[in-house]
C-alpha cells in the first residue's frame, strides 16, 4: 500500500509498539487493522476527525498552537497530533490558536501618540511589514527584561514598556542581531549552513527570515538551541565518533556536525551503530537517546538504549525509571516492575519510581510486594497527596482480594479458615492504612491559666444511644478515637432508651410540655383581612361602648343619664374590655359564617367548648316611676360610684 505510513500508525496506536519494522505493521493493518476501523495515514484521519468535530480553522497553524499552549510541547511532537488536539480537545476547551495582537496594537498606538485608533491593529501591522516583519510567533517570545539586559550596550535609556522595546527593536535590533531571548542567540553562520536560504543576501535578512519563517517551522538560531531539541543538552556530545560516522555518509563532509548528529539518531541507532559511541560520557549520552525515544513514543528503540547505557555505565535512579516506562509501554509489566522497584531503592529516584514500582507489582497480582513497596515508601512519601492516593488504592484492591479469598472459603464450608482470612486482613489493613491514610499530628492543648505544674488533660462527655452497631461504630468510636488523637480525655456515657430508668451519669428527661390550647376560633383564613382594633369598633358598635361603664351606670338608660355624661364615664373608664373580633371577608359557600373557614366536606366543625360566664345579679329596680338624683348630675354620678365601690 502506497498511502499507509508506518511511523503514524505506530505512533497513533500505543497497543502495537511491540511491532518493528514496516513489514510487522502493514502486515498487521491489512489482517486486523482495516477490520478494526484503524487508520493508515494522516490525511485519513484528520479527514474523519474534520467530519466528527467540524472544519479546521483557516488560520490554524500547528506551530503557532504549540507556542501558545506550552503544556502540549512536552507531550506532542508531530503538527498532526496538535491539529488532533485541538480537533478532539482544543476546541471545547477554548484554547487559544491564533495571535491576538491588540494589547501590542493599542500600546503601540499610544506610543506612537495615536491613542484611541480604532484602527490601532492595522497601523501596528503596517509599521511591522514596513521593516520587513510580520504579526507571528517571535511577538511571543520578545522579553523586555532580558532584551534590555542582553542590549545593554547600544540602548541607552531603556524602554519602560514592551511598545517602545517592540519599537526600539524593529527600527534598530534587526540590524544588530539584537537577541529578543537568551535563548534566542542568532547565529547566522550557523543559520546559512543548515537551513536551505541561500538567496539571503545579509545577516539582517537571514534574522528577519527565522522571525517570520523560521520559527513556524521549527529551525533553531544557533546550536545550542539545534542541539537542545535534539537531545536535550546545549553541548555536543564527546563521545560521539564524529569524523568516523561522517565518513559513512555520502555527502557527510558538506554537513553541519549538528545535522550529522541528528542523522545518527534518526537512521544510525536504529540500524545499530553504536561503534561510533564510545567515551567518558557515553552511559550518559545514551541515556538521553533513551529519554528522546520515550518522548517520541518509540519505545523498543527506548528500551535498547536504556539497556545499552545500563550495560556501560550501570544502574541509576533515571536509567532504570527510562527502562521502566519503555517496558510499561510495551506490555512487560514484570520487568517493568523490577526496574521500577530497583529505581525506588535509590535514594536519588523519584515519586513516580515509588508509585509505579507498587502499581505494576499489584497489576501483576503480586498483592503483598505491592503492600510492601507502600510500607517501604510511605515513609518518606507519605506528605505527597498523590502518593496517598495511589496507597490507598492498592491497599484497597489487597483488602479487596483477601475478601474474595475467604469468600470462597465460605461457599466450601470452610468457615474457620475464611475466619482467620479475614482476621488476617482486617489487622494487616489496620495496620498498614495509617501509612496511606495517617491522621494528624496531636497538638498541645494550651492550659488556660500559667502555671509551672501541667494542668491535666480536658475532658469531653458523649451522651449516646448505643443500641445500633452501626451508629456507634461510626459516630461515636470514630469521633472518640480522633478526639483522643488529638489530646483529649473522653468519656461516653450511654443514653437509657425509652421505658428504662435513668441511669446515674446524667439528668433525667425533661418532662413533656402541656398540650397547646386550642384556639377559641377557628384560624383565620389566609386571604381574609386580618380584625380591626377594637378602638376603631367602638365607634361603630354603641352597644359595645356601654360594656365599658361602670356597672352602676350600665343601669341608667334614656333620659336617666346625659349624652354628655356618658362620654365622660368612658372617658374615665378603667382598662377596656377586648370585644370579640369580627372577621370579614367573602363567603365561601353558602352554609358558611361569615368570619369563619368553610366548613369541611364532611360536615361543620363543632364549636369547640367555652366556659361559662358568672351569672351577674341585677340590682333591684323600684316600683313606679324613676326618682330623680338629687343635686346636680355631677353629685348624682359621683353618689353612684361611692355606692357602687
Amino acid at each position: 500500500m502506497s498511502d499507509f505510513d508506518e511511523n503514524f500508525y505506530y505512533t497513533l496506536y500505543p497497543d502495537l509498539h511491540h511491532l518493528t519494522g514496516r513489514g510487522e505493521l502493514l502486515e498487521h493493518y491489512l489482517r486486523h487493522g482495516r477490520r478494526e476501523g484503524r487508520q493508515s495515514s494522516v490525511e485519513g484521519y484528520l479527514a474523519d476527525l474534520s467530519a466528527e468535530h467540524g472544519p479546521l480553522p483557516k488560520d490554524f497553524r500547528p506551530s503557532l498552537y504549540r507556542d501558545l499552549n506550552p503544556d502540549l510541547a512536552s507531550r506532542f511532537t508531530e503538527d498532526w497530533q496538535f491539529i488532533a488536539h485541538y480537533l478532539r480537545h482544543g476546541r471545547e476547551e477554548k484554547r487559544p490558536y491564533a495571535l491576538d495582537i491588540a494589547s501590542d496594537a493599542d500600546a503601540f498606538a499610544r506610543v506612537a501618540v495615536r491613542d484611541g485608533d480604532p484602527e490601532a491593529a492595522d497601523a501596528f501591522a503596517a509599521f511591522l511589514r514596513q521593516h520587513g516583519l510580520v504579526p507571528g510567533s517571535w511577538l511571543l517570545r520578545f522579553d523586555l527584561a532580558q532584551f534590555v539586559q542582553l542590549n545593554a550596550d547600544w540602548i541607552g535609556p531603556p524602554p519602560r514598556v514592551r511598545a517602545e522595546g517592540l519599537r526600539l527593536f524593529v527600527e534598530q535590533g534587526i540590524a544588530r542581531l539584537a537577541p529578543i531571548h537568551a535563548e534566542a542567540m542568532f547565529d547566522p553562520a550557523f543559520y546559512r549552513a543548515v537551513y536551505p536560504v541561500e538567496d539571503l543576501p545579509d545577516d539582517a535578512s537571514l534574522y528577519r527570515h527565522w522571525l517570520c519563517t523560521g520559527i513556524e517551522r521549527g529551525f533553531a538560531p544557533n546550536e545550542s538551541a539545534h542541539l537542545a531539541a535534539l537531545i536535550g543538552e546545549t553541548v555536543f556530545p564527546r563521545c560521539f565518533d564524529l569524523a568516523g560516522y561522517r565518513a559513512a555518509l555520502p555527502r557527510g563532509a558538506a554537513l553541519p556536525r549538528t545535522q550529522v548528529l541528528e542523522h545518527w539518531l534518526d537512521f544510525g541507532f536504529p540500524a545499530g551503530r553504536l561503534d561510533v559511541v564510545s567515551g567518558p560520557d557515553e552511559a550518559a549520552f545514551l541515556g538521553l537517546v533513551g529519554m528522546r525515544e520515550l518522548l517520541r513514543q518509540r519505545f523498543a528503540l527506548a528500551r535498547r538504549a536504556y539497556d545499552e547505557a545500563i550495560a556501560r555505565g550501570g544502574p541509576t535512579a533515571r536509567r532504570l525509571h527510562g527502562r521502566g516506562e519503555a517496558a510499561r509501554a510495551l506490555g512487560d509489566l514484570a520487568a517493568a516492575a523490577a526496574d521500577y522497584a530497583a529505581a525506588a531503592a535509590d535514594p536519588r529516584s523519584s515519586l513516580w519510581s515509588h508509585i509505579h514500582a507498587a502499581e505494576c507489582l499489584a497489576a501483576t497480582g503480586d498483592l503483598p510486594a505491592a503492600c510492601a513497596q507502600v510500607r517501604a515508601s510511605s515513609p518518606r512519601w507519605i506528605k505527597d497527596a498523590r502518593w496517598r492516593e495511589a496507597g490507598l488504592g492498592i491497599l484497597g484492591r489487597a483488602f479487596d482480594a483477601a475478601c474474595e479469598a475467604a469468600r470462597a472459603e465460605y461457599r466450601q464450608g470452610r468457615r474457620a479458615e475464611a475466619d482467620a482470612l479475614l482476621d488476617e486482613a482486617l489487622n494487616r489493613l489496620a495496620a498498614d492504612l495509617p501509612l496511606a491514610a495517617p491522621l494528624p499530628v496531636p497538638l498541645p492543648v494550651p492550659s488556660p491559666v500559667p502555671s509551672p505544674v501541667p494542668s491535666p488533660r480536658p475532658t469531653v462527655a458523649i451522651l449516646a444511644n448505643l443500641d445500633l452497631p452501626q451508629c456507634v461504630h461510626y459516630r461515636v468510636e470514630q469521633r472518640r478515637r480522633q478526639l483522643e488523637h488529638a489530646g483529649w480525655t473522653v468519656r461516653v456515657f450511654p443514653r437509657p432508651g425509652p421505658g428504662l430508668p435513668p441511669g446515674p451519669a446524667h439528668r433525667p428527661r425533661r418532662p413533656l410540655l402541656p398540650p397547646p390550647r386550642l384556639p377559641r376560633h377557628p384560624p383565620q383564613h389566609p386571604l381574609r383581612p386580618r380584625p380591626r382594633p377594637a378602638h376603631l369598633l367602638r365607634r361603630r358598635r354603641p352597644h359595645l361602648r356601654r360594656a365599658l361603664l361602670p356597672r352602676p351606670l350600665r343601669q341608667l338608660r334614656g333620659p336617666d343619664l346625659p349624652r354628655g355624661l356618658r362620654r365622660a364615664a368612658v372617658r374615665r373608664a378603667p382598662v377596656p374590655l377586648r370585644p370579640r373580633p369580627v372577621r370579614r371577608g367573602p363567603r365561601l359557600h353558602p352554609g358558611s359564617r361569615r368570619g369563619h373557614a368553610p366548613a369541611p366536606a364532611h360536615g361543620p366543625l363543632p364549636r369547640p367548648a367555652q366556659r361559662p360566664r358568672p351569672a351577674q345579679r341585677p340590682l333591684p329596680r323600684p316600683a313606679g316611676p324613676r326618682p330623680r338624683p338629687p343635686g346636680g348630675a355631677r353629685d348624682a354620678v359621683l353618689r353612684l360610684g361611692h355606692q357602687g365601690a
